[in-house]
Formats: C-alpha cells, structure tokens, sequence
C-alpha cells in the first residue's frame, strides 16, 4: 500500500470487511489512431476503491498466429486517463521510464453503474498486447454502518471518515 495512508485505510477496509483484491485484463489494441477503451467493471454486488493500476510491457503480437514478439518501445502507445473529474487527463506513454514508475496511485470509486476507464492508443503500424492489473479493495455494494446506524454505500462512509481525519489535523495543526 502507499505508506501513510496505509494506517488509515486498513481500520476502515477491515471494519467494513473490504478485501484486497486485484484483476488484470490483456488487452490487444490493434494499430489505431483512435483511442481503445480499456473499461475495469467491477462485479454487479460489489463496489470498489481503485487504489492503483500498473501496466505490464507492451509487445508485438501478431493476431493471424496467435503469438507475441517483443518489446514495442514507442512514444506512440500509451494511455489517457479517462475517469473524468477523478484525475487529471494526461498522457502517459507506455515506455520503460513509465512503466517503471508504476503503480499509478489513484482513489477512485467504482461499481457497474460508474465503470473505471483508460483511454489507450496506439499510433504505430503494430498490433500490440499489454497487461493492464486494477488494484482495488473490494466491498459489498450497500454495508452496514455503525456510525450512521443503518445500510449505507461504503464511498458515503468512506467520504465521512477522510473528512473527519482532515478535520483532524487541521485541529491538531491549530492547536
């Protein structure tokens, strides 16, 4: 997990009986120069936290045999993040230099009704194949609280429990 947050996500992950959880999809993305969508939907029960996505090493692959050849390295595929108002749009090529920096951390709701999205592009003359892994924490889609005393959406909860740590700190700072 990422350091600091890790003390205040897993009290609230596992009073909620979230999980863990991570899904990788292959995706072929033939030459193109309009973007694929690389769409994560989570199980229809469930809702999930995207915590972050790493990607594997582009490589060639040849659709007629079925087979992968090697390395692509292209400023000319790669990624847009698509989640609007979740993230920034910006390009990331998918180059060894990025790759190495993964994961993409992220905080980012997601269920069936509200699918994650990539935007991925390849603008080369190649039909390429790449792993593409959401980590995510897993919840039931409606979960009992507590604190608010009946059923409720764990990004409700999970919305009043980082406020209150905010407004924790801010306290504590102007004390």
């Amino acid at each position: 997990m990422f350091g600091w947050l890790q003390a205040f996500v897993e009290p609230f992950v596992e009073s909620l009986g979230g999980v863990f959880y991570h899904d990788t999809a292959m995706y072929i993305i033939p030459p193109t120069t309009e973007p694929i969508y690389a769409t994560y939907v989570p199980e229809p029960r469930t809702k999930v936290l995207v915590i972050g996505v790493t990607f594997g090493t582009p490589r060639e692959y040849d659709p007629s045999a079925g087979t992968f050849g090697p390395e692509v390295e292209s400023m000319n595929i790669g990624f847009w993040h698509a989640t609007r108002g979740k993230m920034d749009w910006h390009w990331d090529p998918l180059v060894k230099s990025i790759l190495m920096t993964n994961p993409y951390p992220q905080l980012i709701w997601c269920d069936a009704s509200k699918p994650y999205e990539l935007l991925i592009v390849n603008d080369t003359s190649t039909t390429v194949a790449i792993d593409v892994t959401f980590w995510v924490i897993r919840f039931p889609k409606r979960t009992w609280c507590p604190v608010l005393g009946r059923y409720c959406d764990p990004e409700e909860l999970w919305n009043k429990y980082m406020n209150g740590i905010v407004e924790f700190f801010v306290k504590q700072a102007r004390e």
